[in-house]
Parts: structure tokens; sequence; C-alpha cells
């Protein structure tokens, strides 16, 4: 599992709260290898998405899933890379891109 903190400020939380649930957990800044009992991959950086989502099978949207909160974050990038993508029901930010892919059954809420 690869997670991309949406904001700096989170990275060590993230990667804290992986660990804290027994994940074996690495960040991308600390330059580990990654191998097979790698189970969660912090990407600590920043400008790096469409690198990070070109080594992904699928992408999952965060801030999709918390109500009227955040409303979703773009899925121009996954999409662009013809990803699979899953995104929770909360996307009012990004609601015609996101009802424009759903037209195209190109995403799954």
């Amino acid at each position: 599992l690869m997670i991309v903190p949406r904001h700096p400020e989170r990275f060590n939380q993230v990667s804290e709260l992986a660990q804290e649930h027994g994940f074996k957990t690495i960040t991308r800044t600390s330059q580990q290898p990654i191998t097979s009992n790698v189970e969660v991959y912090i990407a600590d950086t920043m400008g790096e998405m469409l690198v990070l989502l070109g080594g992904s099978d699928v992408c999952f949207m965060g801030g999709s899933l918390v109500g009227g909160k955040v409303g979703g974050h773009n899925l121009l990038e996954p999409a662009a890379l013809q990803l699979p993508l899953l995104n929770g029901p909360s996307y009012f930010n990004f609601s015609e891109i996101t009802d424009k892919l759903l037209e195209a059954q190109a995403v799954t809420i």
C-alpha cells in the first residue's frame, strides 16, 4: 500500500500511525529499499504524483470519505494513466471531473 499524504505536515503523523497499527512502513525520503516485507510505503515528498502513480496498479482517492469536509481530490492524474479509480461519495470539489469519469465508467464510487 502506498499512501501519499496531501499535506507535508502530515507525513510523519501518517507514517507513525501505520507503524502503530503494526505495519512494516518505510518513507520515500528514507531511501530504504522496498523489500517484500514492506507493507506501507509513505510518499513523503511533493511534486511526484505522476511518478508515484506510474508504479501503482489502482488508485483510491483520499479525502472522498469524509462528508462535506474535504470534497475529494483531482482524479485527472490517475485517469490520464488509465489506472482503475476508486473514490468515496464526497467529491464536491471535483464534481464536474468526477461526473464525467462516472459517465465514462472510469471511476467507481
